[in-house]
């Protein structure tokens, strides 16, 4: 337990020195659930619900607060976008290459369809999601809407003067993809 107590104060003070704007309940709860995800929990609410520090609450109450969370209009996309970027520097900054994916998916949630276009930093066989966008309908996505996901990460990205340093001082591999 102090394992996780110490790595969730850690990302907490972390958090604080990127300039996340949030609240203090939500960056809480932000970090907790970072440490659950990095501790080996699956990315689904029971998973994540199980996975929470037991504080007398039962499992479905622990899976309300995470719903509640993840549907918080604060927790944006545009806001963590690049303090993400800036805890990932580390590991940004080691690689050749940073590459993106790019991924749709749908479900019904209480009778209507969501729809969530997302881009994440490929590595080491995991995906870390960057920026998302949601849309309530069914249905394909437009390229506008991909470009509509993919720039700001492309744009936070160049931002970064260490990214661009990093890239140019390293010899081109010779599957090169694209650039910025």
């Amino acid at each position: 337990m102090e394992t996780i107590d110490y790595s969730k104060d850690f990302l907490l003070s972390l958090f604080e020195k990127t300039g996340l704007e949030l609240s203090k309940p939500l960056i809480r709860m932000l970090a907790t659930l970072t440490v659950c995800l990095l501790g080996g929990a699956k990315a689904n609410l029971v998973s994540l619900a199980v996975a929470l520090p037991i504080d007398g609450t039962n499992l479905l109450v622990r899976m309300q607060r995470i719903r509640r969370f993840l549907s918080n209009e604060r927790i944006s996309p545009t806001l963590t976008l690049i303090p993400l970027i800036r805890l990932l520097r580390p590991i940004l900054s080691k690689l050749d290459e940073i590459v993106l994916t790019m991924d749709r998916t749908e479900w019904k949630k209480r009778g209507k369809w969501i729809n969530i276009l997302t881009v994440a930093l490929s590595y080491k066989g995991r995906t870390i999601p960057l920026f998302w966008i949601v849309f309530g309908r069914r249905g394909n996505t437009s390229l506008e809407h991909w470009k509509q996901v993919l720039a700001p990460v492309i744009e936070a990205l160049q931002q970064m003067d260490w990214i661009s340093a990093g890239i140019s001082n390293k010899q081109p591999s010779n599957s090169s993809r694209c650039s910025f």
